[in-house]
Parts: structure tokens; C-alpha cells; sequence
């Protein structure tokens, strides 16, 4: 989905929320990845054990995510995000898998369909509520 902002952008976004160096977006394409696929975002594919939701590395993906999808061209519903983000400056990147797979496990997250298809993601009243906490003030008040 079209985003109005830069692959930097997103990058700034995402090392404030984390307070420095963030590995929470990726910016190339594999072949074997299919973002449009919930069972790809949620398969181990037997190459990590489950880590678990690693805290406020894995908050700061989830606010830079958000704050992504307020800035996206398409209407995004409030609390949620696209599955992967075309941005202004023509490249592309997406979520990290681990934080959307270990979201959805501990109902952090919720897919988001439209027409059968996965468009991205919803943050639970929950999610919402830790979010709040850990970063009470809103990325782009910083």
C-alpha cells in the first residue's frame, strides 16, 4: 500500500520509537515470501524457535507500523496497518514477520481482510492500551 513517506522516514520512525539501531522493518523481497498470505506471516517454517514477543523492540515495530498506516494514500482504518508499505520515494519494505507472528499469537494483532484478501493488520484494544503506556507521547508530538 501507498505510503506518504520515505524508506529513511520509516527508518527515523522506527529508531525514535526503539531509542536507537531497529531491525524492525524489511526492505527486500524474497522469493518465497507471499505478504498477501496469512499463513506465511504466521508459519515458522522451521528456522527460529518461537521467541516470544521481545518487548520494546517489537512495541517500537508495532507504533512505527501505525504511524505508517496514518500516513498511508489509501484510507487505513484507525488502528490498523497495511501488510506492506510502498513508499514515497519508490521503494518498498515490510513489517517484520517475527513481531506480526508473535503479535497475532498473543492477540496483540488481528488480520484484516478485505474481499478474502489480507490487507494487513489490526492492534487490539489491548495492544493499544501497552502502547499508550510504554510511549505516551504520539510520534509525531516528539
Amino acid at each position: 500500500m501507498k505510503i506518504n513517506l520515505t524508506i529513511t522516514d520509516m527508518q527515523r520512525l522506527a529508531e525514535e520509537a526503539y531509542s536507537g539501531s531497529s531491525d524492525v522493518l524489511t526492505v527486500s523481497r524474497k522469493t518465497n515470501e507471499d505478504v498477501r498470505d496469512l499463513n506465511w506471516w504466521t508459519a515458522d517454517r522451521g528456522k527460529k524457535q518461537d521467541r516470544g514477543w521481545r518487548g520494546t523492540r517489537d512495541w517500537a515495530g508495532l507504533r512505527t507500523y501505525l504511524e505508517a498506516g496514518r500516513r498511508a494514500v489509501d484510507d487505513v482504518p484507525e488502528n490498523y496497518f497495511p501488510r506492506d508499505f510502498d513508499t514515497s520515494d519508490g521503494r518498498w519494505c515490510r513489517p517484520d514477520k517475527d513481531i506480526i507472528k508473535q503479535g497475532i499469537r498473543v492477540r496483540y494483532l488481528e488480520p484484516w481482510t478485505a474481499g478474502g484478501q489480507l490487507m494487513g493488520f489490526r492492534v487490539t484494544a489491548e495492544a493499544l492500551c501497552l502502547l499508550d503506556r510504554i510511549f505516551p507521547v504520539p510520534l509525531d508530538e516528539k
